[in-house]
């Protein structure tokens, strides 16, 4: 991996069964609002947090491999 080319990308396939749509909130960073959805990410370790108005706050760590999709399937549990 060289400094003068960009980070290899994955990505993080993610849905929330019988609360989509969710919001999706990566490294800290709200991404969406609105799941089923594929986002391009770096490789490496991720913070994925799953929220949704009634529903208790789903946190996971992913790993995602260069070139490689993450799947992230979840039932959000409610309050």
């Amino acid at each position: 991996f060289s400094p003068a080319l960009p980070p290899p990308v994955g990505r993080i396939d993610i849905s929330a069964a019988g609360a989509d749509p969710v919001q999706v909130i990566v490294d800290g960073e709200l991404i969406t609002a609105v799941t089923p959805v594929i986002i391009p990410v770096s490789s490496g370790e991720h913070v994925v947090v799953l929220r949704k108005t009634g529903f208790v706050d789903l946190e996971q760590t992913l790993s995602v491999a260069p070139l490689e999709t993450a799947t992230l399937r979840v039932e959000m549990v409610p309050e």
